[in-house]
């Protein structure tokens, strides 16, 4: 399995962290964005999801972004707009792909 972070952004209050995993021949895209209170440091949310793509579908995505590595699509999907781009990537070319969100 192999894995990169495509965004990894945090301050006071807000974490956000978008990763690409590949394992078994299938992408994985999963996001995590968690607020804390700026009063107490407590988290007061917590907010997961993950795009999924099946093998067929990661041979698809792989070829149509002309790249070969994992490592490679860090060049075409990063920082705070990363999901939003990969979505709308994946929209544009019929790459299809499972979606799954957690609170």
């Amino acid at each position: 399995m192999k894995r990169i972070t495509l965004c990894d952004l945090r301050n006071d209050t807000n974490h956000y962290e978008l990763k690409a995993t590949l394992a078994e021949d299938k992408l994985t895209i999963t996001g995590e964005s968690s607020n804390t209170s700026s009063y107490n440091n407590q988290e007061v949310g917590h907010f997961e999801y993950h795009y999924m793509l099946d093998k067929e579908n990661t041979n698809l995505f792989f070829k149509k972004l002309k790249v070969n590595q994992l490592e490679e699509i860090k060049e075409a999907f990063h920082g705070i707009n990363a999901s939003r781009n990969f979505r709308e990537f994946c929209n544009n070319n019929q790459i299809h792909y499972s979606y799954y969100n957690a609170f």
